[in-house]
């Protein structure tokens, strides 16, 4: 649930395409932006390589219409660990918005959000957290989350100390 609301408000144009590598994705960080072709958005999809999200297969993907790289911190299929660091500098450097899948690694391994350079990061509670199934986490840079429009709006998207009642 995470991934769709990021997904669908990040508003992208028809034209644009998302870059994933969906054979070690696991399907909550695939169906939200195959759902996003109906509005025209393309994926350009990545071969694993050795069982690792090859970083340098992503990059040789990105082109001027790239608006998206998703990628998981740890591959739920083999367990190999992606180079976010590396993949977040080349993303930044284009403007490219950074979506991490971290459902295999939050709890787990050390991870800092600013340090890894990543632009949104979602998680699912139900295993390193040592949460219920239902809970999550989903992190947004600032600068990235003013330019989303959620499809959903609630008191938590508004900004401020005005009452609900004070439309």
């Amino acid at each position: 649930e995470r991934t769709v609301l990021v997904a669908q408000s990040l508003g992208l144009p028809e034209g644009s395409n998302v870059v994933i590598c969906p054979e070690l994705e696991h399907a909550a960080n695939v169906y939200p932006w195959v759902n996003l072709k109906r509005d025209g958005v393309d994926l350009k999809l990545v071969p694993a390589r050795d069982g690792r999200i090859d970083v340098a297969g992503i990059e040789s993907r990105i082109d001027a219409r790239t608006k998206v790289v998703t990628v998981s911190s740890v591959s739920f299929v083999s367990g190999a660990r992606t180079d976010l660091r590396e993949l977040s500098a080349i993303c930044r450097a284009r403007g490219i918005f950074l979506m991490v899948d971290a459902a295999q690694s939050l709890g787990i391994v050390p991870t800092d959000v600013d340090e890894l350079g990543v632009d949104a990061l979602a998680c699912s509670a139900q295993k390193g957290l040592l949460g219920v199934y239902g809970q999550g986490v989903l992190y947004c840079r600032r600068e990235r989350a003013r330019a989303m429009h959620p499809p959903f709006l609630s008191r938590s998207n508004v900004e401020g100390d005005a009452h609900e009642s004070d439309l």
